[in-house]
């Protein structure tokens, strides 16, 4: 059941909330950022936290080379050209294979991915019944087979895998960040704080994330 729900999540739909749901194309980020990148500086800083979740800690001072970075997740454009120059075929859209993944009921291997479902506010609902698994979703088609990154170019690319995702970056030469370089970079400067951004509650002030 473990492996299972690490599948699962690996096939997870990320979708930003800044970015417009209307068939125009979105103003969240421009195809001009896309290419942009920053150097963030070496340092040291609180890696972990032990207030929250105990896998989370303990707490350890993490020294950090300098690196560069994107400043902006890679877009559907830049996914697409990754695509056309390499005709590289994502997990999505492969499917699972009954020989590597015996376990996983048939109707999971078929190509496809998992969808982020909006519950209804006036009806029950649990955290289990918000990611279904689509047959047919996959980077072009986001949310099924209906749907489409038409007008959609600066969107963030979604459906995609970790493998998927070290294969596009070793195609633009670069590679993804570690796990303390990305939490060094996020915190921007800030130490040691709850968030990100500090101190501040998510639901007070500006809308933060996904939230």
């Amino acid at each position: 059941m473990r492996f299972n729900v690490k599948i699962v999540f690996l096939m997870l739909t990320i979708f930003l909330a800044g970015c417009s749901e209307r068939p125009e194309p979105s103003v969240c980020q421009t195809i001009a950022s896309e290419k942009l990148s920053v150097t963030i500086p070496s340092g040291s800083f609180q890696f972990g936290d032990n207030r929250y979740y105990s896998d989370e800690g303990p707490v350890k001072t993490i020294e950090v080379d300098r690196f560069n970075m994107d400043t902006t997740e890679v877009t559907n454009a830049q996914f697409r050209r990754f695509v056309e120059a390499t005709g590289y075929i994502t997990a999505a859209e492969k499917g699972l294979s009954a020989e590597e993944f015996p376990e996983i009921p048939a109707e999971f291997r078929v190509p496809g991915s998992m969808v982020f479902v909006a519950p209804d506010s006036d009806q029950p609902s649990s955290v289990a019944s918000w990611w279904q698994f689509v047959p047919g979703a996959n980077w072009r088609h986001p949310l099924g087979p209906d749907s489409s990154i038409e007008n959609k170019d600066a969107f963030p690319v979604v459906q995609v895998v970790h493998a998927d995702a070290i294969a596009y970056a070793s195609w633009a030469g670069r590679r993804l960040p570690t796990e303390i370089e990305w939490e060094y970079a996020s915190r921007g400067g800030i130490d040691g704080a709850s968030y990100s951004w500090g101190e501040e509650a998510p639901h007070v002030g500006k809308s933060k994330a996904n939230t």
